[in-house]
């Protein structure tokens, strides 16, 4: 027993930093490959749509909707009214199906993302247990899956339920926000992932981390600019 869970305590340990590292780096490739691509690479997405429907949406959801498509005006203003709404779906139901303007009416246009998307936001979670479980006995495999939890989920947290809120100007975030989104929000590091994200909206190549270190390796991390700094603090 005691073994066991000395076992149980090493493998949390080793996979710990491991998992946090492969969902960090997971998110900074994902938006780099499916959510953020260059214009060769949706065309490719888009040729091989009928076969891979769900990376061309989610591409279109955040890659399109969501940065450029929505906060035209402002990093904190989805749409300018109702109409500005109305005209992007008119557009959309001319060109993809009831169900998928649907599902992007669910995602917020890309803002957020639905029970569809979960099985690619959470892939950094379920992957390492199931891999450990290919080498390891069951209860070396328990601690790698809590550690995956621990460590990994966040990116699902901040991806789903924090970013809305990253989008809305802070003191209505503050007043719209349940009381653990409003303390992950004015925290340091909620402050921090705000002002990367602004960045990331005005370069799309770089900050593409909530779950901040792979950008920082990759070298795909910036401050604001002096510019920037200015156009941030005016909204």
């Amino acid at each position: 027993m005691t073994a066991h869970v000395s076992d149980f305590f090493a493998a949390f340990l080793i996979a710990a930093p491991l998992s946090y590292l492969a969902a960090t780096f997971f998110e900074s490739l994902f938006h780099d490959q499916i959510l953020d691509v260059s214009a060769a690479r949706a065309r490719f997405y888009f040729r091989i749509r009928k076969y891979l429907p769900g990376f061309w949406n989610i591409h279109v959801a955040h890659g399109v909707l969501h940065h450029h498509r929505t906060f035209v005006t402002s990093f904190g203003i989805q749409f300018a009214g109702p109409d500005e709404r109305e005209r992007l779906l008119c557009k959309l139901r001319r060109s993809y199906p009831t169900e998928t303007v649907k599902d992007f009416e669910r995602a917020s246009f890309g803002n957020t993302f639905t029970a569809k998307g979960v099985v690619f936001y959470t892939i950094p979670v379920y992957v390492p247990p199931l891999l450990a479980a290919t080498v390891l006995p069951l209860h070396m495999v328990m601690g790698v899956a809590l550690a995956s939890c621990m460590t990994s989920f966040p990116f699902f947290v901040l991806s789903k339920w924090i970013h809305p809120y990253l989008h809305m100007p802070f003191e209505e975030a503050l007043l719209k926000a349940p009381v653990w989104v409003r303390a992950v929000i004015t925290s340091p590091y909620g402050v921090a992932i705000r002002i990367s994200h602004w960045v990331h909206h005005a370069e799309p190549r770089y900050n593409m981390n909530l779950q901040y270190g792979a950008d920082l390796i990759r070298r795909r991390f910036r401050a604001p600019t002096v510019a920037e700094w200015d156009e941030m603090l005016a909204q």
